[in-house]
């Protein structure tokens, strides 16, 4: 679900400072090697992330408990992401998503007097700042005072937009009555708990805690998520994966795992996962915890995570559950069989290149005739094509991928010479490779 940032609290202070997981913490067997290191980064430290000998995220913690990291996934010595997190919850942070060396994304949050996110968008990647947002959150009421501004080359400010928009809370089912999905959301979060990083589990003794089996099967699509999930977001669309590491790392917030929520989306059903940035909670719904299926469980878990990582959804195409964060989450998360795969895939796809390995549909196009005697009726009589077609290839969100102008086939011939058996567009086939499983789907 969309960032909930509501009137919550700045969180509590994440403990992980070297103390160590519980007797209690169970996690798979997958997690152990990454729990340890997001403990080492939580106090300071260079650390290897995959695994092939060269550190690449980097960490320090100084006395003023300002928590600075980096991280540089590919190791090209261009940082994907810089942040700072301060004991009290506001953060600045820094993406570079493209690589070039050149700042895309400057986000600045800040939490008192009251929450405030700007950002900085370097729309062109050309190196200069051409938008501010501005998102001013009144927790009370559950809304965000949102401003957009062009910045031009003088430095002068244009305001493009402003309004004011939900910032977390649900309508109930046909709309009767308010949630915020964090109803019954666990107060005590001592006692038994799986946590990993910042992240924390607490379960068993009620309260909106999860049970221990709901807290295995969270912990096993954790696993699934930042494993099989990941890889395929560094891939696919490495923006939405490169804040995920550092907030888990973090060691000053933990994010508390509740499995009270019970709020019903009137266009979509049942919410099964809500983050709230504002109170730093993740809170799932227990009913769907142990029937939905593996990949169900991993995609929401994914989805929670990027929000963790600091992004948000489009507003239109958030509510529509198209964009991105729910495309890459449905797709990296295990090619759910009840989504379209190809379409989350290439909505996912942050290049070109990677769009066309989710598929291709070919479409018709009116191209000119060629200069030929295409068509036929009777002995002796020829002539040139009416209405040609050439092929225009789409990608499987239907967004135009290239046209190929060359001549494919005559749809019309004149009335004198009615027939083109060689080159009749009724003797073609149209290519489409959107109905075949996508690379996600093949693992």
């Amino acid at each position: 679900m969309e960032n909930a940032g509501a009137s919550g609290q700045n969180g509590e202070q994440a403990g992980q400072g070297g103390n160590g997981p519980s007797p209690d913490n169970s996690l798979p067997a997958e997690l152990h090697d990454l729990a340890k290191k997001l403990d080492q980064l939580a106090l300071g430290a260079n650390v290897d992330l995959d695994g092939d000998g060269a550190a690449d995220a980097v960490s320090i913690l100084d006395e003023a408990g300002v928590f600075r990291i980096q991280l540089d996934a590919d190791e090209d010595g261009n940082p994907e992401l810089e942040s700072e997190q301060w004991p009290d919850g506001s953060e600045r942070r820094w993406e570079d998503d493209d690589g070039d060396g050149l700042h895309d994304l400057e986000q600045t949050y800040e939490v008192e007097p009251m929450r405030i996110l700007t950002s900085l968008i370097d729309t062109d990647a050309d190196g200069r700042v051409e938008t501010r947002i501005t998102e001013r959150y009144d927790d009370e009421a559950g809304t965000a005072h949102v401003i957009e501004e062009l910045i031009g080359l003088d430095g002068s400010i244009t305001k493009v937009s402003e309004r004011t928009k939900p910032s977390d809370d649900l309508q109930g089912a046909g709309g009767t009555k308010k949630c915020t999905g964090f109803e019954g959301f666990p107060m005590r979060t001592g006692g038994p708990a799986l946590r990993l990083g910042a992240l924390l589990i607490p379960y068993d003794g009620g309260g909106g805690r999860c049970s221990k089996a709901e807290a295995d099967r969270l912990a096993s699509a954790l696993a699934c998520s930042l494993s099989r999930g990941k890889k395929c977001l560094d891939e696919m669309r490495r923006a939405l994966a490169t804040g995920i590491i550092p907030r888990l790392a973090s060691p000053h917030r933990k994010i508390t795992v509740g499995c009270s929520a019970h709020c019903v989306d009137p266009n979509h059903g049942d919410v099964i996962g809500i983050y709230s940035r504002g109170r730093s909670r993740m809170n799932f719904n227990a009913g769907h915890l142990l029937v939905d299926t593996d990949e169900e469980i991993c995609s929401v878990m994914l989805h929670e995570l990027i929000h963790a990582g600091g992004h948000s959804h489009a507003e239109e195409s958030g509510r529509n559950q198209t964009d991105e964060i729910y495309s890459c989450a449905r797709y990296c998360g295990g090619c759910r069989a009840a989504a379209e795969p190809n379409l989350d895939c290439a909505r996912c796809a942050s290049k070109p290149k990677l769009k066309e390995t989710c598929g291709l549909k070919e479409k018709r196009q009116t191209t000119p005739c060629p200069a030929l005697d295409l068509c036929h009726g009777g002995i002796g009589i020829n002539a040139h094509g009416v209405d040609c077609e050439a092929s225009a290839y789409y990608y499987c969100d239907d967004s135009l991928a290239w046209l190929d102008t060359s001549f494919l086939c005559v749809k019309t011939c004149p009335p004198h010479a009615p027939r083109s058996p060689e080159a009749s567009c009724q003797n073609t086939s149209l290519q489409d490779s959107c109905s075949s499983a996508p690379p996600e789907c093949l693992k």
